[in-house]
């Protein structure tokens, strides 16, 4: 015959096991607030340099795509500093700079104004690409089709 365990064995047993105590629940939420301190830094330079590195892209992609404009277009184009302006004699014989959209604080500084052909060629050069926070990227657009390689000359 079984002998049943005192009933006090189950009362105890029963409160032990009905939930955590102060300490653990405390310990558990720093954990996780060390690990989320820890964490959500890196998260935000993450972010940071994916953006930094989309509206690059999106930026040496429309440089690509001018050659075929000015081809299409019939037309020839020229890329100039971002801040530039046809300024002095003969510039009414030259195309306007050309309008590049950029993200905002962004800015293309060109060594010489770079000529795009209505055909699509194009002489060349190198253009300095300047993202806020960021230090000074150099391009080299190497003719005829002036794709843009980094860290130009």
């Amino acid at each position: 015959m079984h002998k049943a365990p005192p009933a006090i064995f189950f009362i105890a047993n029963l409160r032990r096991s009905r939930g955590f105590t102060l300490i653990e629940v405390l310990v558990v939420l720093l954990l996780g607030a060390l690990l989320t301190a820890t964490v959500l830094p890196a998260m935000q330079r993450m972010l940071e340099a994916a953006q930094y590195k989309t509206a690059r892209d999106a930026i040496v992609g429309r440089l690509g795509e001018l050659g075929y404009e000015a081809f299409a277009s019939g037309r020839s184009l020229v890329l100039a500093s971002s801040s530039a302006a046809p300024t002095g004699q003969g510039a009414s014989a030259a195309p306007p700079p050309y309008p590049l959209e950029l993200p905002e604080g962004w800015a293309i500084e060109v060594e010489r104004p770079i000529r795009f052909a209505f055909n699509g060629i194009c002489e060349g050069g190198t253009l300095t690409l300047r993202a806020p926070g960021r230090p000074p990227e150099k391009l080299l657009l190497e003719p005829p089709l002036c794709k843009a390689v980094a860290g130009g000359a």
